[in-house]
């Protein structure tokens, strides 16, 4: 069975709009859908741009920051530098040919 994602816009006034339920919601009412095992897209209202990665570490940060502890500072360095694979530097693979670690 395929799990429906709910479609989230968010607005320029930080206001987030929950499509499936005609309803804004709040970011803990949008944190508690995905702990709750829901996937969400989440999409700029004046853009149309998939901001659900932006705004699901915002709430990780905002709500769990310690969750935050758990990826290796490779990945931010990565993502920073724009040098290098951050999917590599994620799962503790090497260009070198090193055993690649699976992402958990």
């Amino acid at each position: 069975m395929t799990q429906e994602i709910i479609r989230i816009r968010k607005y320029p006034n930080r206001r987030l709009y929950d499509t499936s339920r005609s309803a804004f919601i709040t970011s803990d009412q949008l944190y508690s859908i995905v702990r709750e095992g829901n996937r969400v897209e989440v999409i700029e209202s004046a853009t149309g741009t998939d901001i659900t990665n932006i705004v699901l570490l915002n709430a990780i940060i905002d709500r769990d920051p310690s969750r935050i502890l758990s990826i290796p500072a490779t990945v931010f360095h990565a993502m920073v530098s724009g040098v290098g694979d951050v999917a590599s530097a994620c799962c503790g693979g090497s260009k070198g040919g090193g055993a690649v670690q699976p992402c958990q």
